[in-house]
This record gives structure tokens, C-alpha cells and sequence, in this order.
């Protein structure tokens, strides 16, 4: 736009006829170079945009976005302060029930200014929303004792921000969906994609390893030795429902995204120790091995995930690498 209103200016200084003619040769050099530069950036920019748009490096974008947020979400877990549960019972049944009038998605939760007000009154937040969840006008988003707390309205409205839409950073089950929601297009019928299904899941699986040795924040807020702030975080079990439920119910009429699954979570078992947390792995194994049985029409594909299943069951049971028995 800019090379074009020069152009312009330039062209209403060029005269003509025996008496007054003048042609301004350095502007019209300078034209002739913006032009250049512009055919230069328009290359640049058809370049830019078809490597942007293609599918791996997606994928690697929304993959820095997630592993950016699991984490901030988790913390090594020799750094895990480990809480004595009577510190934080407490019987809420009386408590002051603190309603939102918005409308939309907690976007942003300030946890230090809230934790920062119920020290001040001497007050315990039991806050039953977390960012990503959408709040409904009139609904219940936290619970304040004692329930004659002064000014318990206008702090938990003043600490949380809501906007029309879900957001990543704080939101790490918002940033595993995007993920997600690359997989589950391939595999709709329009697009039949596996191949970029099984790119997601070697990703979501890295994500899981990435968290073997490191825990989920505490939603425990302690000010003074005092417990202050109660808040629904994210968790182990919801990040791999999260990562392979969807893929899964979409997914199941495709044996090679069903059997890589498996063997994701098998070479994710191998870095896992937590009984719990190989439970969880244990669980949607399960859940894969039963939609298989129900969809896999071909004998020899179902052998192959029988195969995969059998693998996970080893390593959970005794440990070590998951041995591929298919090509």
C-alpha cells in the first residue's frame, strides 16, 4: 500500500510537452525498487504461509503450546509439600455460596490476590471453578467460611476474569484439546487421515513421559502455616482422558490408530512408576481393547491389538521396554 500511494505521488510529478517537461528519475528509480521489494515479499509471504499451514508444523506449534502449559501446571516432585489432610477438612455445608452474573469461560484466576484477602479476614476460599471451565450466569463459583466474611463477594469476582472464548496457559486441558482436535479432524470421514492421528498421539505421549517424574500444582493456598485457598487443578487421570478419549471414539474404525495408541501408552507405562497412575494407562487400555473388539472386522487386526494389550499388561506387571510384535 505504502510502494502504491508512492507511485502516485510520483506519477503527479511527471509533466510533459516541449516547454515543460520534467520526469523525476530518482523517484521513478525509487518506484521501480519499491516494486522489486514488494514482488521479493510476496514470494516471502506465499513461502511463509504453505510451510505454516502444513500439518506437521501445526502439530509443532500446538505441541509448544502444551508442553509450554503442562509445565507451569506440574512441578518436580521432590518439591511436592506434602499436606496433613485435617488441615484442610473443613465442613462447608454452612458456608456463604458466592454467585457470578457473567456469562462465559474463567479465563484468568488471580489466586495470590484472593488467597491475599481471606488471610486479611481470616477466611478459608473453596472455589469450585477452575480457568477453562464455563460459568453459567447465577452460578455457585466458590464458597467462603465463615459465611460473615466482609467483602467475600467482590473478591472472588475481583480475582477471576472471563472471556467468550477458552484460552491456553492456565487452561492445560484447553491446551491438550487443540492437540487433540488436530487428530480428530484427520480421522473424520472427509479427511481419513491416520497418518496425522498417530503424529498427535506420538506427541501426547512425549507429553506423558514429560510428566512421569513431576507432579500436578497443588490446589492448596497456605498463608502463615494456614490453609486459605481451596481450588480444583488439573490431575494425571484427566490429562490422559483428555489426550485419548476422543481419539478413541473417533478413531475406532481405524486399526492403525487404535494399536498405535496402544503402544503409546505402553512406552509411556515404561517411564511411569505411580501404581495410580499406571492404573489410569491400565484403564483406557482396556477401554481401546473392548472398541476394538467391537469394530475391527479383519481377525489379523484384532491379533495385532491383542498383541499391544498383552505388551502394556507386561510392562505394567514388571516393568521394562515394550516389545513391538508387528512390523
Amino acid at each position: 500500500m505504502g510502494t502504491f500511494a508512492y507511485c502516485l505521488v510520483v506519477l503527479r510529478q511527471v509533466r510533459g510537452g516541449e516547454d515543460d517537461l520534467f520526469v523525476p528519475r530518482l523517484a521513478l528509480a525509487g518506484a521501480m525498487g519499491l516494486a522489486a521489494l514488494c514482488v521479493a515479499l510476496l514470494v516471502y509471504y506465499v513461502h511463509h504461509m504453505s510451510s505454516r499451514i502444513n500439518i506437521d508444523t501445526v502439530i509443532d506449534l500446538v505441541r509448544k503450546d502444551f508442553f509450554a502449559a503442562l509445565d507451569a501446571q506440574t512441578e518436580p516432585a521432590s518439591d511436592r509439600i506434602l499436606l496433613d489432610e485435617g488441615a484442610i477438612d473443613l465442613d462447608w455445608t454452612a458456608a456463604a455460596r458466592i454467585q457470578d452474573r457473567r456469562n462465559g469461560y474463567l479465563q484468568q484466576l488471580e489466586t495470590d490476590d484472593l488467597a491475599d484477602w481471606a488471610q486479611a479476614q481470616g477466611a478459608r476460599v473453596r472455589l469450585l471453578v477452575r480457568p477453562g471451565d464455563f460459568i453459567m450466569a447465577g452460578g455457585c463459583v466458590a464458597l467462603v467460611w465463615p459465611p460473615e466474611a466482609e467483602g467475600a463477594q467482590d473478591a472472588v469476582i475481583g480475582a477471576t476474569a472471563l472471556s467468550a472464548r477458552r484460552t491456553s496457559g492456565a487452561d492445560l486441558e484447553y491446551s491438550a484439546r487443540q492437540l487433540v482436535e488436530v487428530a480428530v479432524r484427520a480421522l473424520s470421514p472427509g479427511i481419513n487421515d491416520p497418518m496425522t492421528a498417530i503424529a498427535v498421539l506420538d506427541q501426547l505421549g512425549s507429553a506423558l513421559c514429560r510428566v512421569a517424574n513431576r507432579t500436578f500444582v497443588s490446589g492448596v493456598t497456605i498463608r502463615d502455616g494456614r490453609v486459605v485457598l481451596l481450588r480444583p487443578v488439573s490431575d494425571y487421570a484427566g490429562l490422559v482422558d483428555v489426550s485419548f478419549d476422543m481419539i478413541r471414539q473417533n478413531g475406532a474404525g481405524a486399526p492403525s490408530v487404535m494399536i498405535r495408541m496402544l503402544e503409546v501408552l505402553a512406552l509411556t507405562a515404561e517411564q511411569e512408576r505411580d501404581p495410580d497412575r499406571l492404573a489410569v494407562l491400565v484403564a483406557h487400555a482396556d477401554k481401546i481393547m473392548a472398541d476394538g473388539q467391537k469394530a475391527f472386522a479383519n481377525p489379523g487386526d484384532l491379533q495385532d491389538l491383542h498383541q499391544r494389550h498383552r505388551a502394556l499388561g507386561r510392562v505394567v506387571a514388571h516393568g521394562g521396554p515394550a516389545r513391538r510384535t508387528g512390523p
